[in-house]
C-alpha cells in the first residue's frame, strides 16, 4: 500500500517537474524577429533567410514580405522577387499608411528597374532572338501563373485545415 502511494506521488511529482521544465524552457525567437535583428546587424543575407522562413511559417507574414521586397529591390539580380514580395504584402490589404507608402513606392521602383532591365536585354538582341525570347517569356509567364494559382489553392486549403481565414 505504501509503495503504491509512493509511486503515485513520484509519478505526480515527475509530471509536475516536467511541466515546470517545459514552461521554463527558453522560447525560440520568431523568424521575423531574428530577421529584424539580422537587419540591425546589417547581415542582409541572414535577414533574408529569416524573413523567408517567416513567410513560410506565417510569422508576421505580411511584414516579412515587405522586408523581403525592400531587401531584394537593392539586389539587381533579385528585382523580380522584390516585385513579387511587394505585391504579396499589398495583397494583405495593410492599414499602416507609412508601410503602404513604402510598399507602393518600392513596387513602382522595382517594376521600373525590371522593365528597364528587360528592355535593355531585348534591345541587345537580334530580331530572331527577340522573337524567341518573347515566346519563351510568354510560356514561362504562363507556367508561373499556373504555378502561383496552384500554390494559392494549396495555401487556401491548408489555411482551411488549420482553421485560419
Amino acid at each position: 500500500m505504501f509503495m503504491a502511494r509512493f509511486r503515485t506521488v513520484s509519478v505526480g511529482l515527475l509530471g509536475l517537474l516536467l511541466l515546470l521544465a517545459i514552461g521554463c524552457a527558453p522560447s525560440r525567437k520568431s523568424d521575423y524577429l531574428q530577421g529584424i535583428t539580422a537587419l540591425e546587424e546589417r547581415n542582409f543575407s541572414e535577414a533574408a533567410r529569416h524573413f523567408e522562413a517567416a513567410v513560410l511559417n506565417n510569422d508576421h507574414e505580411a511584414d516579412a514580405h515587405l522586408q523581403l521586397g525592400i531587401l531584394y529591390e537593392r539586389q539587381p539580380d533579385k528585382v523580380c522577387l522584390a516585385v513579387w514580395h511587394y505585391r504579396a504584402y499589398l495583397a494583405f490589404d495593410p492599414q499602416d499608411e507609412g508601410r503602404l507608402t513604402v510598399a507602393h513606392n518600392g513596387l513602382e521602383r522595382a517594376e521600373k528597374m525590371l522593365m528597364t532591365e528587360l528592355q535593355d536585354k531585348l534591345e541587345q538582341s537580334t530580331e530572331e532572338e527577340r522573337v524567341m525570347k518573347v515566346k519563351l517569356m510568354e510560356e514561362y509567364a504562363l507556367r508561373q501563373k499556373r504555378w502561383i494559382a496552384q500554390l494559392e489553392k494549396e495555401n487556401l486549403e491548408l489555411r482551411k485545415r488549420l482553421g485560419k481565414p
